[in-house]
């Protein structure tokens, strides 16, 4: 549903296309059936990455954490940057904890 929602309202099929946090690549496939040319994907997960390259619709595939600086990636090198869950993942974790008791 997010590719096909970005399919909608990128212009005419963007290219390069960034999957930041493509885990196992199902969001690339799904970009590259609606006519996306060049995509590459970016994980933190070396297992997942090779899961991604597996479905061979990446152009590259770059390991990274996305709470760090990204110096692997070139200023300006993609016009559209698609990210399914990850985004919220990584909020999440810079949470600070809490503690709940229960009565």
């Amino acid at each position: 549903m997010a590719a096909e929602t970005f399919a909608r309202v990128a212009e005419a099929k963007v290219s390069p296309v960034l999957d930041a946090g493509c885990g196992t690549g199902l969001v690339g496939v799904e970009l590259a059936t609606r006519g996306f040319p060049v995509v590459d994907g970016l994980d933190i997960s070396p297992e997942m990455l090779g899961e991604a390259r597996a479905k061979g619709v990446y152009r590259d595939l770059v390991e990274a954490d996305m709470t760090k600086p990204l110096t692997a990636l070139a200023t300006d090198a993609y016009a559209g940057v698609i990210s399914v869950g990850t985004l919220v993942i990584i909020a999440l974790a810079q949470q600070p904890p809490h503690l709940v008791v229960a009565d």
